[in-house]
């Protein structure tokens, strides 16, 4: 009798794992896109001092992102970066090396600022590239919208003489659910 109680109560259990309600626990997905641009760094910013740059304006189509992966931006789950990468694209052959420090930070009305991607010390052998740590925080608040602004703030360890123009790119990893 005891072993007849025990298959019914497993074969129980197994056919709810089975029903809709809870398959739809499983009805996700993980994608990821990129939010590109560029910003100037002004000649003459003087030397270990921190300077912020102008806010700078940020657009990028989300819906259709979030559309082109079979979701919608109530459906997203979390939206965090998983990179941030500065490359120099002015002056030709011009590199980082006159940084030492830079925050870039998240803003948007209502939701206010959030640091996002730092980098110290940085080395005098940079190059034209750098990878910014980046915040390991959710994000939904400012990349979920088509708009939000970069605030940007700079240490020099020398004096540039040049007009630098410094391309960004952002890549997220996004967790969503999918639409009935």
């Amino acid at each position: 009798m005891n072993k007849i109680k025990i298959l019914i109560l497993l074969s129980f259990s197994f056919a709810l794992t089975l029903s809709p309600a809870c398959s739809k626990l499983l009805e996700t997905i993980d994608f990821g896109f990129n939010i590109r641009g560029d910003f100037p760094v002004p000649p003459s910013i003087p030397a270990n001092i921190p300077f912020e740059l102008p806010t700078l304006p940020v657009s990028h189509n989300m819906s259709k992102e979030f559309e082109d992966n079979g979701t919608k931006a109530e459906l997203v789950k979390e939206i965090r970066i998983e990179y941030l990468k500065l490359k120099v694209e002015e002056p030709i052959g011009g590199d980082l090396s006159f940084l030492k420090d830079i925050e870039i930070r998240l803003n948007k009305d209502g939701v206010g600022e959030k640091l996002v991607a730092w980098k110290y010390d940085v080395d005098d052998a940079v190059g034209q590239e750098l990878a910014l740590e980046v915040t390991p925080d959710v994000l939904d608040a400012y990349l979920k919208s088509d708009n939000f602004e970069m605030k940007i703030k700079v240490t020099t360890d020398k004096v540039n003489s040049k007009q630098y123009k410094i391309s960004y790119d952002i890549r997220t990893k996004v967790k969503a659910n999918l639409p009935d």
